[in-house]
């Protein structure tokens, strides 16, 4: 593998396996990818995978209670640390957030494997953590069965919280951040997408369309558009 582009990483089995294949594909043809190493080392199944910004490293979250760093080349583990999923990479790649058993956020120095701050407030288990793109603030969803505890974003540069969303709603089961740091996105079991604006938390609008809860969400590089996936087997 010659660039970071020609680099592909993915899951298996959305997260019901506790290992990780890495592939390689030239093309946006997945009829071309080629399987290129799998990397064992978790005991419970795997829910996060993300590759460092130069490209050199595979950071993994399990329920095990480990989070694993692998050399992307050679498929070694580099470094374990502590933490469970929900986890998120600060997009500068040297900090990983995750959550522990006490419900609290965890933030790791990757190059180091030291803990450099830990995030209390939450007091149900975490369901998402979603980073601005200027690595700046942090949001995260908990809650209890399909009772939303609510939503809390903090400054990371501080550690301190800013706000809470109060819990009207379902579970907040995936979050994202939109790339211009303005738009919060939810993706709640009540099969709605709700928007907030960042900095005040005041809602903007709820989008609808969904027949079952949403669980995934993702906003296009250029902020543009929202791709939702839900239970009811679409993505929108």
């Amino acid at each position: 593998m010659n660039s970071t582009k020609e680099r592909a990483i993915e899951l298996t089995g959305c997260g019901y396996w506790k290992e990780i294949e890495m592939m390689q594909t030239k093309t946006l043809s997945w009829e071309k990818v080629t399987l290129t190493n799998t990397l064992n080392g978790h005991t419970n199944p795997v829910y996060f995978v993300a590759i460092t910004p130069d490209g050199q490293t595979i950071v993994s979250s399990s329920n095990d209670g480990n989070i694993r760093l692998w050399n992307l080349d050679t498929g070694q583990l580099i470094r374990t640390v502590k933490g469970l999923y929900p986890a998120a990479m600060i997009p500068d790649g040297q900090t990983i957030a995750n959550t522990e058993r006490n419900h609290n956020i965890q933030l790791w120095n990757l190059t180091t494997g030291q803990l450099i701050r830990t995030l209390i407030g939450h007091s149900k288990s975490l369901d998402s953590i979603a980073i601005s793109a200027d690595g700046q603030t942090l949001a995260s969803s908990s809650g209890e069965f399909f009772a939303s505890e609510g939503i809390k974003v903090w400054d990371l540069n501080t550690g301190q919280e800013l706000y809470t969303i109060p819990s009207n709603r379902l579970k907040d089961q995936s979050l994202s951040i939109s790339p211009n740091g303005q738009i919060l996105a939810a993706g709640n079991w009540d099969k709605n997408i709700w928007l907030w604006d960042l900095k005040t938390g005041k809602a903007i609008r709820t989008l609808t369309g969904h027949s079952r809860g949403v669980l995934a969400i993702a906003f296009s590089p250029d902020g543009q558009t929202l791709a939702s996936a839900s239970m009811d087997g679409t993505i929108k």
